[in-house]
């Protein structure tokens, strides 16, 4: 048995020396050639597979298309020890040669956890198409590239928070081990950066609604009405929220109340009307409040079309004083609701010009949409289609510590498992 470890060490070591019936063989024309050193070399010791990756690497940076097609191709039969060449593989994602790009897409894919960190940390970088090829890597990653796209949102750059936040969400429920970071990202001051993480909370789903429906327990006022502002971003919430938001609605903090009614308001009216009889009566109860919850909790029961005339037109009086709430959030908030409700906020309408009139970007996008949601016609008003077309510019970065949203506290759905409130 050491015999043949020691001739196959050997005969690794001659292969790949560098002489003529060496490295030769992995870059020979002949396909039956190449496939053969390649059967060979898959056997070798972990050291001799080193060195054929070390001349792999070399030739990856060489300009003959057809060596670099074959040392990629080599690359990507050699196995884990491929982990050595992570940096060139990556460079290789942009080869002007698609053949050659897609191998190192998938040796990338193939070492999981090992490449991850690199190609998140590559995302920092201004290529647009290389960018869209660690994109592609990471998302087929799925779970073991979490961590490293989670580390990215602690470095405080603007690119590398906006593009993890987009490939986590492309990731869906597989995701859901990033949720606290992306809950503290909903919550960004960069509307950009807050946008890309609230959709992606969104797409992960049963997890992220769990989560911070749990988060809605906390005995800190700044963690549940935190959860329950990226909740109300959601529009809608996952489903698994909806239970935790209508008790949110009795919560001793203002705060907390008013984005718990404004994320209950994001859900489609059918949505709505198929809640049990138990939630109408919470929101029956928060619409008749003196607050900015009510309404928020009128909206929710004129969507889900339980609500009695003289309710409704008072939901819509709420909304129309909210277009002028000192927190722009708020008034983006109202916009949204009032457009969701259609011909229904014709009243609204006189309102929402004057808040079009805003210099903000994202407000007056906000009335635009609101305004074409109650009067179609209006997309072809020149300034609010400009409006509607415009993309808004993000500020600088600068997420919200969440007291209580601590990573890593993970969600079992299986089990069903929660975070404990702190």
């Amino acid at each position: 048995m050491k015999f043949r470890a020691f001739f196959i060490s050997c005969a690794a070591a001659l292969l790949f020396s560098g002489c003529s019936s060496g490295t030769g063989r992995l870059l020979a024309d002949d396909p039956l050639v190449r496939s053969e050193a390649l059967e060979a070399a898959a056997k070798y010791p972990e050291k001799a597979k080193k060195k054929i990756v070390a001349k792999m690497k070399k030739i990856l940076r060489k300009k003959d298309r057809a060596d670099r097609a074959y040392a990629a191709a080599a690359l990507e039969d050699i196995g884990p020890a491929a982990g050595d060449a992570v940096p060139e593989l990556i460079q290789a994602l942009t080869d002007a040669d698609a053949d050659i790009a897609a191998s190192a897409g998938r040796t990338l894919r193939s070492l999981g956890a090992a490449s991850a960190p690199a190609l998140a940390a590559a995302l920092g970088a201004g290529d647009p198409v290389l960018r869209a090829g660690l994109s592609q890597v990471l998302v087929s990653q799925g779970q073991a590239a979490v961590p490293a796209l989670v580390k990215n949102f602690e470095k405080g750059k603007r690119e590398l928070a906006l593009w993890s936040a987009g490939i986590l969400g492309q990731m869906g429920p597989a995701a859901e081990s990033a949720v606290p970071v992306l809950a503290r990202a909903a919550a960004s001051s960069d509307a950009a950066v807050a946008g890309q993480a609230s959709i992606a909370l969104a797409a992960v789903g049963a997890p992220a609604g769990l989560w911070l429906g749990a988060a809605l327990s906390s005995s800190n006022p700044s963690s549940r009405a935190g959860a329950a502002k990226v909740l109300s971003s959601l529009a809608p919430p996952p489903a698994e929220a909806a239970e935790a938001l209508i008790g949110a609605l009795e919560d001793a903090d203002a705060k907390v109340r008013e984005y718990a009614a404004m994320a209950l308001a994001s859900y489609p009216g059918k949505t709505l009307a198929s809640m049990p009889e138990n939630y109408t009566a919470a929101l029956v109860k928060a619409s008749a409040a003196k607050d900015a919850a009510a309404g928020w909790a009128g909206t929710a029961l004129a969507k889900a079309g339980r609500t009695p005339a003289p309710s409704k037109e008072k939901a819509m009086t709420d909304l129309i004083a909210a277009l002028r709430s000192p927190d722009p959030e708020a008034r983006i908030a109202a916009a949204a609701a009032l457009g969701a409700l259609g011909p229904e906020a014709e009243s609204a309408v006189p309102e929402l010009w004057t808040f079009f009139k805003t210099r903000d970007c994202r407000q007056r996008a906000s009335a635009a949409k609101a305004l074409t949601g109650i009067q179609p016609r209006l997309r072809k008003n020149g300034a609010v289609s400009r409006a509607l077309k415009k993309v808004c510019p993000g500020k600088k970065t600068r997420l919200l510590k969440l007291p209580g949203l601590k990573a890593p506290v993970l969600i079992k759905p299986a089990t069903g498992q929660l975070p404990v409130a702190p």
